[in-house]
């Protein structure tokens, strides 16, 4: 675990971070920016339980540009595995999806920053909210946090390209786990 002096410093390095991109969108054109965006596409997670389980699944964000570099953001996901120690009945096999599979599901609400350029946009988020699933001994619903960011290439003004990273740390069966998700797809851009 982190020392006290490592959670401080590694805290004054992301308020750095969060400010140098503010700083840097405060001098970016003022060019017309969307109200909306919609992004959908594809998530890998990495989440740890009893070890490290990869999953792979969908994402999907709502975001509300507030301001120029301010957004209003709502994130959902959901990735799914094999389960290799689920043992079906005959008779139900085929209908019994849910068990088949573990899961993870992440619903997450927060600000998020962007510096905007004609056609690359760099942003960077932090999210709160709850991850559920994950096999996890104890319990299935945990508070989490989504710590990240990534970039949008858009050749037009109606839609992009986005990636983005992000560390999940959760409360899960009493101490924290540190989760991993990547996510890539399109963005459409709403006025």
């Amino acid at each position: 675990m982190f020392r006290q002096s490592q959670r401080v410093s590694l805290g004054q390095r992301l308020a750095k971070i969060i400010l140098l991109v503010l700083c840097s969108a405060g001098l970016a054109t003022a060019e017309e920016f969307p109200r909306f965006e919609l992004f959908a596409g594809y998530s890998f997670f990495n989440a740890s339980a009893a070890q490290r389980d990869n999953f792979s699944g969908a994402v999907v964000d709502f975001k509300w540009n507030v301001r120029h570099i301010t957004a209003l953001m709502v994130e959902t996901g959901g990735q799914f595995r094999p389960d290799p120690t689920f043992q079906p009945q005959r008779s139900t096999f085929f209908l019994n999806f849910h068990d088949r599979y573990l899961h993870a599901y992440q619903l997450f609400v927060g600000p998020e920053f962007t510096r905007r350029n004609s056609t690359t946009d760099v942003f960077v988020h932090t999210l709160a909210g709850v991850l559920h699933g994950v096999a996890r001994a104890e319990g299935e619903n945990f508070a989490a946090l989504g710590l990240g960011g990534g970039f949008v290439f858009h050749g037009n003004r109606k839609a992009g390209l986005r990636t983005q990273f992000d560390y999940v740390p959760n409360l899960g069966a009493g101490h924290v786990h540190h989760d991993f998700r990547l996510g890539t797809g399109i963005v459409l851009r709403i006025k």
